[in-house]
């Protein structure tokens, strides 16, 4: 290799021609006094000096000719180079113009042959060739005869590059010949196809050597080297973030690590409309050097791909018409539902499993005081966030209600359902509950008395209600909540007689809730002489047979407590109240999951909104 004689520059190469280029670009406004001292120069060419042994007398030509000896380059041979140079670069761009033709322009192989007959139109103006040159010849006084003239016409026809490397038997003469061309030519990294179950096949582009190939050919190496701005409490790239400083593999030790970055998309390659879609539909995963900058990550010639396969492939063997028994093809994912925001989130940075686990224990022997350290519970749940949601969503999905409380007693506590709430969806659910209740329930409630004006049973159990609560003496904003909420399910035409239940505890030892998944459980002291209890004894959460919650005063409350408890738990929406739920949910608190709402929904939805 022959390093850069300017001072102050460590460029080395082997290749005359990227020297030049180096020096056009990076000196071009240089003079002798930036060369080092043992560099001697002239007027027209600057010479690597033979004294000293840092600088290699090597042939800026490598393969072309023996002169690892000699001390200079001759005019005369570094014409030769330069000419040997130009015929092999010409080729290549030749070579590169039938691949972008494919590559980019998309030219069948059928018409890219077709462009060979170029090749023969300039055959056959080999007449009118000979003329010109007949005729600048004669402008200049120069008289050769036929032999030398047809020598001459001879040596311009063969100079052309496209005729002579296009020409029959040539290395650019048929889609072969250009492909294995190009094979040895460029840093060509051979794909390798693996073969799936059922028949389906995956193509496979090598991760390393595209990356050796990347920094032997370009200056990606240079780029992830630089030195990178980084801020304190600032996120500047990803080398600033939590998650890497906790990864021994990338932060351990000093050595030149390279994290990449993953995408996967899906195109369809057919009509997306038509019979075919979802058949040919194409799954292909790319990757970029993280420690890129940022500038340069996003062009095209950076993102490389890395796999490609047909999406059935990777589907296959899951739950389908022909496979019924087989699991579901997108099993094991764990996806939010209801616009959750912190889903399933990673364990905290230095913390695992077996440490996540004493803090719970700790959880479980502070709840069981009789004095409970409210704030340190707080913190111990904060911290076991993480493994509470896992243990949840993915170890255990089946596990029931009361053994997970017996695990999480915690969730039995009003604060710490609110607080479970809010690490989910980043929302008081407190505040907002009511707040949205409160700005709704008069537009509610007139849009209830229009429906229970009409006739039909819908009409009949409204009227029933609003019965009850225009008998009250005094109407507090906990009463027109309860009206609100009560009246809700029956306006969307659902049966709530199992949701909510009442239970008389002079005449009743136990409650009847053995059979009930999820419901409210009104307690009373006497025979309840209405549908709706506005001022309850008590209200509790049923869960699976299991009171969780049983000190609450209105029905707002024991709704804005059992939707908590719904998301803590990961439990399922009642399916006979299924629109009253998506309606707190999305209405009231604004948990949008980008789901259309149903027609009764989106009704009820657009009276509230055009008149709020």
């Amino acid at each position: 290799m022959v390093t850069c004689p300017y001072k102050s520059c460590a460029y080395s190469t082997n290749v005359y021609t990227s020297f030049n280029a180096h020096k056009s670009r990076t000196h071009g406004d240089s003079s002798s006094a930036d060369l080092f001292n043992h560099v001697s120069t002239d007027e027209d060419s600057v010479g690597l000096s033979a004294a000293g042994s840092s600088v290699e007398n090597v042939d800026l030509c490598e393969g072309l000719g023996p002169s690892e000896n000699e001390d200079t380059l001759d005019d005369e041979d570094d014409g030769l180079c330069d000419m040997n140079q130009l015929n092999i670069q010409l080729r290549q761009n030749l070579a590169s113009l039938f691949l972008k033709m494919q590559a980019i322009l998309h030219v069948s192989d059928l018409a890219a042959q077709e462009i060979h007959h170029l090749g023969q139109v300039f055959l056959l103006s080999r007449p009118l060739l000979k003329q010109n040159i007949s005729e600048v010849l004669q402008k200049h006084s120069t008289i050769v005869n036929d032999a030398v003239l047809e020598e001459v016409v001879s040596v311009v026809m063969d100079s052309n590059v496209f005729v002579r490397a296009t020409a029959e038997g040539a290395e650019l003469s048929s889609n072969k010949r250009r492909k294995s061309y190009i094979e040895r030519a460029y840093p060509v990294v051979m794909p390798f196809q693996y073969v799936i179950e059922h028949g389906h096949a995956a193509v496979y582009v090598p991760i390393l050597p595209m990356i050796q190939e990347l920094f032997k050919h370009t200056d990606a190496f240079d780029k992830i080297q630089e030195a990178r701005c980084s801020q304190p409490s600032h996120y500047m790239s990803h080398r600033d973030g939590s998650y890497i400083h906790a990864n021994e593999l990338l932060s351990a030790s000093p050595e030149l690590k390279l994290p990449l970055i993953l995408y996967v998309d899906e195109l369809e390659v057919s009509n997306p409309l038509g019979t075919s879609r979802k058949i040919h539909k194409l799954l292909s995963v790319y990757w970029v050097l993280a420690d890129l900058p940022s500038k340069y990550r996003s062009a095209l010639h950076v993102i490389q791909l890395a796999l490609l396969c047909k999406v059935v492939a990777v589907n296959s063997g899951k739950r389908s018409r022909n496979n019924p028994e087989s699991e579901s093809p997108h099993c094991n994912i764990k996806r939010p539902r209801r616009a959750e925001v912190n889903y399933l989130p990673n364990f905290p940075r230095g913390e695992d499993a077996s440490s996540l686990e004493r803090l719970r224990v700790q959880v479980v022997e502070e709840v069981s005081k009789m004095d409970k350290n409210l704030q340190m519970i707080e913190r111990l749940m904060q911290t076991t966030y993480a493994l509470r949601r896992k243990q949840i969503i993915a170890d255990n999905p089946s596990q029931s209600v009361k053994d997970l409380l017996e695990n999480w007693p915690a969730l039995r506590i009003e604060s710490q359902v609110c607080a479970e709430f809010h690490r989910i969806t980043n929302i008081n659910l407190r505040s907002k509950f009511y707040a949205e209740l409160d700005k709704h329930t008069p537009r509610l409630l007139a849009v209830y008395r229009q429906k229970a004006a009409r006739t039909g049973k819908t009409a009949e159990a409204l009227r029933s209600i609003f019965s009850a609560y225009d008998l009250l003496e005094q109407c507090d904003v906990n009463h027109r909540r309860t009206a609100a909420l009560r009246a809700l399910p029956v306006f969307l035409c659902e049966d709530d007689s199992a949701f909510f239940r009442t239970w008389n505890t002079e005449k009743e030892s136990e409650p009847d809730i053995a059979d009930l998944a999820v419901g409210l459980l009104t307690m009373v002291n006497e025979d309840p002489s209405s549908p709706v209890q506005f001022s309850p004894a008590r209200i509790a959460i049923v869960l699976e047979g299991d009171i969780v919650l049983n000190d609450l005063s209105y029905l707002a409350d024991a709704f804005l407590m059992l939707l908590g408890l719904m998301y803590a738990l990961n439990i399922c929406y009642p399916k006979k109240l299924i629109h009253t739920f998506h309606f707190i949910q999305k209405v009231i608190m604004g948990l949008d999951d980008f789901k259309p709402l149903t027609p009764r929904l989106l009704n009820l939805k657009n009276d509230l909104l055009g008149r709020v």
